[in-house]
């Protein structure tokens, strides 16, 4: 009976230590290598300007007014191509077109197949709730707009990634990238 007792223990011990040994305890998951990381950040910026523009023609800016907002900015051609497209579109939702940008770089720059690409693009609408919360935080807006602003995607838990930009006190441009490294920092090296 002892003996049997000590087997379990020693076996179970093994188990025990087995289970717990990994190189990295933070990052149980690793999805993405570290190049991958940074073209899906590529294109979660681009999602995030996608959003930002397509809400702006939405709400009546004019085209030469966002060619003016991007001037000085490092990728200003690429976002200028990306206004152009904006606005030959029309855009019905500035979320679903901002997702579907952060979809096609994923696939055609970042170069990520499609059976590997679910978890960054939650992570990028995590980053586009938290860039508009960030922004409704900037304007004065009660964390509760933000909130129902928000509820529809629940995928992403809006109301905890609401709750950090309105606690921190972070503007749209901080809490989007804040969102992105915590979220893809997790699955990508």
């Amino acid at each position: 009976m002892n003996a049997t007792r000590c087997l379990i223990g020693a076996f179970s011990f093994t188990l025990i230590s087995a289970c717990t040994i990994q190189s990295d305890p933070s990052k149980p998951l690793l999805i993405y290598n570290a190049k991958e990381a940074v073209k899906l950040s590529y294109c979660d910026d681009l999602a995030n300007t996608a959003y930002i523009i397509s809400t702006n023609k939405t709400n009546g800016v004019s085209k030469q007014t966002q060619f003016v907002a991007l001037s000085g900015d490092g990728s200003a051609e690429i976002k200028g191509a990306l206004i152009d497209d904006i606005y030959r579109d029309e855009i019905k939702s500035s979320w679903d077109y901002s997702t579907d940008v952060f979809l096609q770089c994923a696939l055609k720059v970042a170069d990520i197949p499609d059976d590997r690409i679910e978890v960054a693009s939650l992570c990028a609408q995590k980053s586009l709730v938290a860039r508009g919360a960030g922004d409704m935080y900037e304007a004065g807006q009660a964390k509760l707009d933000a909130y129902t602003a928000y509820a529809a995607y629940k995928t992403v838990r809006p109301f905890v990634v609401v709750d950090e930009v309105y606690d921190e006190g972070l503007n749209g441009a901080e809490a989007s990238q804040l969102a992105w490294k915590e979220c893809l920092g997790v699955v990508s090296d």
